[in-house]
């Protein structure tokens, strides 16, 4: 299975349920083990947000609240719709700091 976010991951969240829409560009924490929604039918993180404002959370298909999430409320969002925000791979930080700066005269 080709996931996205690994666990540990800080993530952006691109996509949303209907209704939910508000937590798109939200910042969240990933954790895993992956789980697979059968609602959703997709394999879905645990997530808590960076920050203390309520995120949108859908406890049936009809209802939604608004709550501050954390661990202990175990609120999954499938992997396809985090974006995972990590530094750049070692190697192409080499790269750039091997480079000799250039050299720029002032008169």
């Amino acid at each position: 299975m080709n996931l996205r976010c690994k666990d540990g991951d800080l993530a952006l969240v691109i996509h949303d349920e209907p209704d939910c829409e508000a937590n798109i560009g939200r910042m969240v924490e990933v954790r895993g083990p992956v789980n697979f929604n059968p609602r959703l039918e997709l394999p879905c993180w645990l997530v808590k947000p960076v920050t203390s404002e309520p995120y949108l959370v859908k406890e049936t298909t009809e209802v939604v609240v608004g709550e501050v999430v954390g661990w202990a409320s175990r609120v999954e969002h499938p992997d396809a719709w985090l974006l995972p925000l990590r530094p750049p791979e070692q190697e192409t930080l080499e790269g750039v700091y091997e480079q000799e700066p250039e050299l720029v005269v002032v008169r």
